[in-house]
């Protein structure tokens, strides 16, 4: 299968996904610890954050 994306498409992209990143981070370190929160939202959370940086890996070798 073969895409076609522009440059800022990609670009676009990867900035997306790297606020993203950094919300899912945030909700980690600092929401989370300090509110009684479901035990499953965390898990949620952290594969969320393994998806978004897995994503962000592929994003960022097609910028370059």
């Amino acid at each position: 299968m073969e895409i076609n994306l522009s440059s800022e498409v990609i670009n676009t992209v990867c900035n997306s996904l790297r606020a993203s990143k950094h919300s899912l981070e945030h909700q980690l370190s600092v929401s989370i610890p300090n509110k009684k929160v479901n035990p499953n939202k965390k898990g949620v959370i952290e594969h969320q954050l393994a998806e978004v940086e897995e994503a962000l890996a592929v994003f960022e070798e097609l910028a370059y």
